[in-house]
């Protein structure tokens, strides 16, 4: 992102942030529904998981901002207008039951028994 442009030249703040928004947000939420559901094995996502992703959201937001290495993180994505990546993942999932909720194949997902 950072050869599209900075805070002095290139592509704005607007625009860094519907690439960001539209590329790099898709493939880091990338099935989260599942790999982010603490019921599947008695665990939630690893801190680990979080941590990568909110540091290659804080990158992304420095590079969208201009701002300083040292700007914390919540102050990032107030300052570019983004939900924090645990939020992120809570409104994916969240959308992700409501298009299972409102398809026509309702029966047919009743009948799904995981592991059996």
């Amino acid at each position: 992102m950072s050869c599209l442009g900075n805070s002095a030249w290139g592509i704005g703040l607007d625009g860094m942030r519907k690439i960001y928004l539209g590329v790099a947000i898709p493939q880091m939420l990338y099935a989260c529904s599942i790999w982010s559901n603490a019921d599947i094995r008695g665990k939630d996502y690893t801190k680990k998981t979080l941590e990568t992703l909110q540091t290659t959201q804080a990158r992304a937001a420095r590079t969208i901002s201009g701002a300083f290495k040292e700007t914390s993180r919540p102050a990032l994505n107030v300052e570019t207008y983004l939900l924090p990546v645990e939020q992120q993942i809570w409104k994916h999932n969240a959308e992700v039951i409501g298009r299972i909720l409102s398809s026509q194949d309702i029966p047919e997902l009743e009948e799904y028994k995981p592991g059996i």
